[in-house]
């Protein structure tokens, strides 16, 4: 069977503000998962401090915790890109340009449908949490 994939899409400001609010929301979201595959989708955000870098981290760690796979889908944003290359980061974070290749990677059956986008936490370009 197909691990079931859960795709979490961040857009704007990826700062403190916005790591208390996804620090406060993940706990809860994975706990009512089934173990599979959680995907990132970071492609939309436009500012990223250390603060969202290390919730980005600590989500992945949260969910291989709870049994998870998981991954961070870019996109092609240079931004992110680049964060996690200044914090030396990127040989060890499971990273990906697209979900073809994040689901290649990390689910078992390539036949298998993509997820219906769910409506994750999102901030605002100035940094609150919506």
């Amino acid at each position: 069977m197909a691990p079931e994939v859960l795709l979490v899409t961040l857009t704007g400001d990826c700062d403190n503000p916005a790591a208390i609010a996804l620090r406060a929301r993940f706990p809860l979201l994975l706990e009512s998962q089934t173990p599979g595959v959680l995907l990132l989708d970071v492609s939309g955000v436009t500012f990223m401090d250390a603060a969202g870098a290390r919730v980005l981290l600590w989500i992945g760690h949260l969910a291989l915790s709870r049994g998870h796979e998981w991954g961070i889908i870019t996109g092609g944003n240079r931004l992110v890109r680049l964060i996690f290359d200044l914090l030396q980061w990127s040989e060890g974070l499971p990273l990906y340009p697209d979900w073809s290749s994040a689901h290649s990677a990390l689910c078992r059956h390539p036949d298998q449908a993509p997820p219906r986008p769910m409506d994750g936490p999102e901030t605002e370009s100035d940094g609150l949490p919506l």
